[in-house]
């Protein structure tokens, strides 16, 4: 990738992430990389080429944070391990948001993210199942159990900025800066009843942690409730699950 190419796939995923992907146009693009429509255009023909190059992006970075949980699914790592998607959802987080229309849109999208979402849930199944073997979790109670927990772990991490928006009172509470000066306009042109909000970076970000923790802790043994405690007190939980 040129570094022309490079700051204008850095350049769409802010303008992506602040308004939407389709509020977005190429001239919009063109105008926050300080190029010309044109010039634009000689790299990426439309923006429909250019969400398909920050997806090829994002599976690459994926690719690298799921072998990091396969190489070490300990349980003492599990809540460094959440944080990195979490990260990463902050960073793309149009395309959570978005993720449906998005799918709708690009089949070959929706094909390839299928397939992330599987590798991602067989990540986190196999941390359970490391948990279990060390101990830390029970064996499973019911045969499917932890399938499903997996999958339902893997569905909080992956939708928690969209019901942290849908779920919020205030609209300036997940708008910030230009967002909700950008946010407020479109509002204000949309035949819409509800108005478009733009999330701050970490909304919802503790409460996913929280949620996830939530989930597993009924299938703690005494050594993994002991270990959580350590893990909690150290990254902030403990208070708020004794309460």
């Amino acid at each position: 990738m040129t570094g022309t190419r490079d700051k204008i796939i850095d350049v769409s995923v802010a303008q992506f992430n602040e308004r939407g992907f389709v509020n977005i146009t190429m001239r919009d693009i063109a105008a926050a990389s300080g190029i010309s429509p044109g010039n634009l255009a000689y790299h990426f023909r439309n923006k429909d080429a250019i969400l398909k190059e920050i997806y090829e992006r994002m599976v690459s970075e994926l690719a690298v944070r799921v072998s990091m949980i396969r190489l070490i699914p300990s349980f003492e790592n599990i809540d460094y391990e959440i944080t990195p998607f979490l990260e990463f959802q902050r960073k793309y987080r149009f395309f959570y948001l978005d993720t449906v229309e998005i799918c709708r849109a690009f089949p070959e999208i929706a094909a390839e993210h299928q397939r992330q979402v599987a590798q991602q849930a067989d990540a986190i199944r196999a941390v359970i199942e490391y948990s279990v073997g060390s101990g830390n979790m029970m064996p499973e109670p019911v045969s499917g159990t932890y399938d499903r927990l997996a999958h339902v772990v893997w569905m909080i991490y992956s939708f928690w900025l969209s019901q942290a928006l849908i779920r919020s009172n205030n609209a300036n509470a997940v708008l910030s800066g230009s967002a909700a000066k950008s946010s407020r306009k479109l509002a204000s042109k949309s035949k819409s009843p509800y108005p478009t909000k733009t999330l701050s970076p970490h909304a919802g970000d503790e409460e996913a942690r929280r949620s996830i923790w939530t989930l597993v802790l009924p299938y703690l043994t005494p050594k993994g409730k002991n270990n959580f405690e350590s893990v909690a007190t150290g990254h902030g939980l403990l208070e708020k699950h004794r309460k």
